[in-house]
């Protein structure tokens, strides 16, 4: 039955898609996918399937690009000139979020998150995911402390800064990655761990704040058997 479903559900968005300027679909399966785009955004879908999820566009020039999968996931860009380029990944339960101008948030290829939170604020800032990238569960990657900070002579002290993740990287549950942070490809964060500085390629990190506690490691993402 639910496959009879999407398939009315995905002629239905094609036929809308047609008649919305800005929004344009190929190659995806959508099911109870919501959005709000006006006019002068692009929101481009190449793949799926899309189920349960809300896309909702403010502003000026943005561009979404997709070709993942997307489950139960909440997206709202807010801003002008903004992109998001999911490319072939998959996302459950996530939410992202951009809010300024300028700002770019990219997934990787093959990269994937069981559940969490991205947040991308400021002007000109990003956060990049690098391929096969592995996120489990409760992830909060934010590039921002969300509200300005100033010191006695109105400065501006706790500006968003760009995140960086590289590739193959496993980010266990309940991680939390902070502005300005890159963390190397191969890189493994243990559980609950929050990333406040650079991590290296090929280490493992565990603690609060995460600490580098050996190196020249690799994983997979296959299930351990013996």
């Amino acid at each position: 039955m639910k496959k009879i479903l999407v398939a009315i559900y995905t002629v239905w968005y094609k036929l809308c898609t047609w008649l919305t300027p800005g929004v344009s679909m190929k190659h995806a399966c959508c099911f109870l996918l919501r959005m709000k785009v006006p006019q002068t955004n692009h929101v481009m879908l190449e793949g799926g399937p899309i189920e349960y999820t809300t896309l909702t566009v403010e502003g000026l020039n943005n561009e979404v690009v997709t070709s993942s999968e997307l489950r139960r996931c909440k997206i709202k860009i807010v801003g002008n000139n903004n992109r998001l380029d999911l490319c072939h990944a998959k996302l459950f339960d996530g939410e992202i979020v951009v809010r300024g101008n300028n700002c770019v948030v990219e997934f990787g290829e093959g990269s994937s998150l069981g559940s969490g939170t991205i947040v991308c604020m400021g002007e000109a800032t990003s956060i990049t995911i690098g391929a096969n990238t592995m996120m489990a569960d409760n992830i909060d990657i934010w590039n921002s402390d969300t509200h300005p900070i100033f010191d006695s002579e109105c400065n501006l002290i706790n500006p968003s800064a760009s995140i960086r993740i590289g590739e193959h990287v496993w980010l266990g549950k309940n991680v939390k990655v902070l502005k300005g942070v890159t963390i190397g490809d191969n890189a493994i964060v243990g559980m609950n761990a929050m990333v406040t500085k650079n991590i290296s390629p090929n280490s493992l990190n565990v603690g609060t704040p995460a600490r580098e506690i050996k190196t020249g490691v690799n994983w997979e993402r296959r299930f351990i058997e013996s």
